[in-house]
């Protein structure tokens, strides 16, 4: 093979000897520009499909000779999904369309019509209903959401519930009807049995149009509005082609599809598949693709789709195929082999290193081999513009471009793989190596990349930025960056960071690629990139800028592109997580990215096309041509269940609503999907229950969403799904309404607060019953003693004492008259029965007998009588309230400590006034004694028992024996106040009554 020098390049000798040259080509797909993807049998996909609808929601549905399906791009679904599915009438299905509503009709061969409703009910036609007893072949439904019916070589309407049969009087006589085509100018298109009829817009007959036709099977429009037929067993035309020849030869029937890009696709029943490129540029040749038997899951097909996201469908009787438009132009110019290198040229060309061929140069579409066969090894740019290559088993360097260089490397690094070929800003070439460090080329010569005081070591990456910087990337958390010829060692903090693969400089920053993701500088620190989905940056070995400022990555999840918007949001928050398209085998890519030989496996060529490498492939893309991408997902409520059973019909339509008592129910599960035709598999949902959280829940793919016992009240779940972009809303929240169950009531509560403070109540009761009698018991004792004790006094002390005096009486008659003892004998017995008498009447209130039968106000105001002789103090007595029957047992002890009071106050304070008042209250008795007198000391009036103080002691124990509140206190105006409040329950005969008692009682 020879080859001359591309350009004002100039090759080795070894450029044109025999050896030189390329592996063979790679065979071309059957559709270029498409993907290939099918289901089959062992997916869950039915077989003999007949027909195929998409509906507003999303949903794929797919008619075939065994029913019903329903698919969302990952799972099949056989109709009816659930026991409020009510049964179709057949399995065998003719035809499917959907509604602008969102429903879907289904013609069944058995002369059936059967509306699925968008809110989940259904509606069955079948021959009372105006359908002539046949096989129905078509179902088709208008804009303006009229339907229409082919069958038995008649076309029906659906008006209201019948259907009419559009016959002689509309111009259709009798012959078969194969085809109808509602045109986008509002004609509608009949293929008839050798004639094509048309009913022109505001026509009320058809009219057969002058067109040599034999056995019309499908009518569609081009996107100029050109008319193209299949006319089985002859060919596929448009109508403004006269020749007979046509664009395709039909075998037999076909099916078309016309899609957004104005490419004919044709199902050819048992000739498989075919499509037409440029079908209206009449300044291009029609290009004709045609599937191989390898290209189809069988080569019977029969219905033909394209979906909203501009995919294409394809029915045969094994499965359903997909084809799916790709940006990626796959590098099929020859086989390449394990992880081929790459570099871009300043002249626009690409050259790519693989393993058992010649370098590659690729210009303009065009593949030219450089060179002898190499290994494989790193690429290197010269600042001039020459391309070198490092070979890891000829153990050379090979320079191309503006002069022809082969040199040999040296002793030490013979058998050592190299990894990484960069120009210093010297001119010189850095070679870095596995085992024996870094290299330096200069002049002809190798030399160690020594660095004073550094220990370099080999690094995996090289990268020279635009400012002269030098970048090392290492195996071990380490990055080595000189700046100025100073080096610097950087570490990415952020979590585990291993080996850096590949550096790009973009968005006034360096990026980092590696392993475990990648990261950018910041001044002088490492800051690790977030994505929503944490694991879709790991493996990053090529990182690449486009011209409109996208950064893309070629990392193990596949290609990645993150906008310029997202690039500022993450440079704003390091935090941020950000969002990426996800490009990988759906689009045509396979392989992943090397992990360890030469990198980087992603560049921008000096044109703005964009290259990656995988194992054994490569792909360029042009990102001016890639254009709106992915339609956001449709995000719907699948089912609801309730403890295992379905308790909402078409819980995916608006406004659906979840009624049930937390009593029936204790586990709710909620599916829901985001329906994305192209890359299922890529969608990422969040969700949340308002009411129960306000934040979103990261489900990651899952699909479900689980609660546990919700506490009734009203709540909305909320769900969004992302296929790498902005976030797609359920349409309508579902909203969920938890009655009580009877326990969780507001009068259940009423009642059992009720009930616990009726509890409450009676335990009180029963404790104030049990105090009162402890303290009753405890006066009555200390009254009994009382009254023994007065009885002693009374029949011991006062009857000696009375004894005594007789006999002293006896003796002072014995003294004359005439004696001056005897009148000081009289005068001590007159004071004595005096003692005696105030004796008898202490012994008395020691008994209380002088109080019954007076009440505590009487009692309280004869003192004045009493004590009026200690003072000329003025005395008051004031009642308030309604007087109450005092306790018996009680009662002295409060009589004692009003008197106590009193007395202190005639004989102690030099009052002028003395106030008492006595306050019933139902809950308690209060006694006030108030002076204007000079008042008590405060150490005095807490004292508990001095020989000089025995009287206000004596209140102090009364008081706590009646489990009643005594207070001595002076008022800043003067005087003392001494104040007694004494419980209801110790005072009164009774205790007051409550609101209820008093209730009872009144009834």
């Amino acid at each position: 093979m020879s080859e001359a020098s591309p350009g004002n390049m100039t090759s080795a000798d070894e450029a044109n000897s025999p050896g030189a040259g390329l592996l063979p080509p790679l065979p071309a797909p059957a559709f270029e520009g498409t993907t290939h993807t099918f289901w089959t049998r062992r997916d869950g996909a039915p077989g003999s499909i007949t027909s195929l609808a998409q509906t507003k929601d999303g949903y794929l549905w797919i008619g075939s000779s065994l029913g019903l399906y329903r698919f969302d791009g990952l799972r099949f679904a056989t109709y009816p999904f659930g026991p409020a599915d009510r049964q179709l009438p057949s399995l065998d299905i003719a035809a499917l369309s959907a509604d602008p509503s969102g429903g879907l009709w289904i013609a069944l061969r058995n002369t059936a019509v059967v509306h699925l409703n968008a809110n989940g009910t259904s509606t069955h036609y079948g021959r009372d209903s105006g359908l002539i007893p046949n096989t129905l072949d078509g179902i088709f439904v208008r804009p303006d959401g009229s339907v229409w019916v082919t069958g038995g070589s008649r076309l029906f309407r659906l008006e209201g519930e019948r259907w009419i049969d559009l016959r002689e009087k509309d111009g259709l006589f009798s012959g078969g009807i194969f085809s109808v085509l509602f045109d986008r100018e509002g004609n509608i298109w009949v293929g008839r049995d050798k004639r094509l009829a048309i009913l022109r817009k505001g026509a009320n007959r058809f009219e057969d149009l002058p067109y040599a036709v034999h056995y019309v099977s499908s009518i569609v429009q081009s996107k100029t509005g050109e008319i193209w037929v299949a006319d089985a067993w002859r060919s596929v035309r448009s109508l403004s082609d006269k020749s007979s020849k046509g664009a395709f030869h039909l075998e037999g029937k076909a099916e078309l599809l016309v899609d957004r890009e104005d490419t004919l696709w044709i199902a050819q029943d048992d000739e498989g598949l075919a499509r037409i490129r440029n079908i209206s540029d009449p300044g291009k040749k029609l290009s004709i693709e045609t599937a191989g038997l390898a290209d189809l899951s069988a080569r019977e097909t029969h219905a033909l789709l394209e979906d909203r996201e501009g995919n294409v469908w394809v029915g045969t009787d094994r499965g359903l195929d997909r084809f799916k438009k790709t940006p990626f132009i796959p590098f099929r110019a020859t086989e390449l082999r394990f992880f081929p290198s790459l570099i871009a040229a300043d002249d626009g060309s690409v050259w790519i290193n693989s393993h058992g061929s010649s370098l590659m140069r690729v210009l303009d579409g065009k593949t030219t081999p450089i060179g002898p066969h190499v290994n494989t090894g790193p690429l290197g740019k010269r600042r001039n513009g020459d391309i070198c290559f490092a070979d890891l088993t000829a153990y050379e360097l090979q320079c191309y471009g503006s002069s022809a260089t082969r040199e040999k490397l040296p002793d030490a690094m013979q058998h050592v793989p190299p990894k990484s070929l960069i120009e210093d800003t010297d001119g010189s070439l850095i070679l870095a190596t596995q085992g024996k460090g870094i290299w330096r080329y200069a002049d002809r010569q190798w030399a160690p990349f020594n660095q004073v005081g550094h220990s370099l070591g080999g690094p995996w990456s090289l990268y020279s930025d635009a400012s002269g910087r030098l970048w090392l990337g290492y195996g071990e958390n380490k990055v080595v960056v000189r700046d100025e010829g100073s080096y610097k060692e950087l570490h990415v903090q952020d979590g585990l960071w291993s080996n850096t693969l590949a550096f790009a400089e973009g968005a006034a920053t360096i990026w980092l690629g590696g392993s475990n993701g990648v990261c950018f500088v910041d001044g002088q620190s490492l800051h690790r990139m977030h994505t929503l989905d944490r694991d879709l940056l790991l493996g990053t070995s090529g990182i690449a800028f486009d011209r409109f400022g996208s950064m893309w990555l070629n990392s193990a999840a596949g290609v990645l592109r993150i906008t310029p918007n997202e690039i500022i949001r993450l440079k704003k928050d390091p935090s941020y997580l950000v969002r990426a398209e996800v490009f990988d085998e759906n689009d045509g890519l396979v392989g992943l990215p090397t992990q360890y030989k030469r990198t980087p496996s992603a560049i921008t060529d000096s044109r703005g096309n964009l290259w990656f490498a995988t194992s054994g492939n490569v792909v360029s893309l042009d990102p001016s041509r890639l254009g709106v991408r992915a339609t956001l997902p449709s995000v719907l409520i699948e089912n609801v269940l309730v403890d295992g059973r379905p308790v909402v019909q078409a819980p995916g339509l608006p406004g659906a609503v979840l009624h049930t008592s937390s009593a029936r129910f204790h586990d709710l599960e909620i599916n829901y999907i985001g329906i994305n035709l192209s890359a299922p598999e890529r969608v990422r949902y969040r969700y949340r229950l308002m009411g129960e959280n306000m934040t979103w829940q990261d489900a990651g793919s899952r699909r479900q969403a689980f609660y546990t016992r919700l506490s009734p009240g009203t709540y909305q779940f909320q769900v969004s799904a992302s296929n790498g972009g902005e976030w797609s809303d359920l349409a309508a929240p579902l909203r969920i309404e938890v009655e009580p169950a009877f326990y969780q009531t507001g009068w259940f509560r009423a009642l059992c607060v009720l009930a616990l403070g009726a509890c409450a109540w009676l335990i009180l009761s029963a404790r104030t019953r049990f105090v009162t009698e402890q303290l009753h018991s405890r006066l009555s004792e200390r009254l009994a003693e009382r009254e023994r004790v007065a009885r002693e006094l009374h029949d011991g002390l006062l009857q000696g004492f009375q004894g005594l005096m007789m006999r002293f009486h006896l003796a002072t008659q014995a003294i004359p008259r005439s004696e001056p003892s005897r009148a000081e004998m009289e005068q001590a017995l007159d004071r004595a029965d005096e003692l005696l008498i105030e004796s008898r009447d202490q012994i008395k209130h020691l008994r209380y007998e002088t109080l019954v039968p007076l009440s505590l106000y009487e009692a309280v105001s004869q003192l004045q009588e009493e004590l009026g002789s200690h003072g000329s103090a003025r005395f008051s007595v004031t009642a308030q309230g309604a007087a109450r029957d005092l306790n018996p047992l009680s009662y002295p002890e409060i009589y004692a400590i009003a008197r106590e009071g009193i007395l202190n106050a005639y004989k102690h304070s030099r009052a002028t006034k003395i106030e008492v008042t006595i306050a019933f209250n139902p809950r308690r008795l209060t006694v006030r004694v108030l002076d204007d007198g000079r008042g008590i000391p405060p150490d005095t009036r807490q004292f508990k028992g001095t020989s000089d103080h025995w009287g206000i002691a004596g209140m102090h124990e009364r008081a706590e024996n009646l489990r009643a509140e005594f207070r001595i206190s002076s008022p800043a105006e003067g005087g003392t106040l001494i104040l007694l409040v004494v419980p209801a329950v110790v005072a009164y005969t009774t205790s007051p009554k409550s609101f209820w008692q008093r209730l009872l009682h009144r009834n």
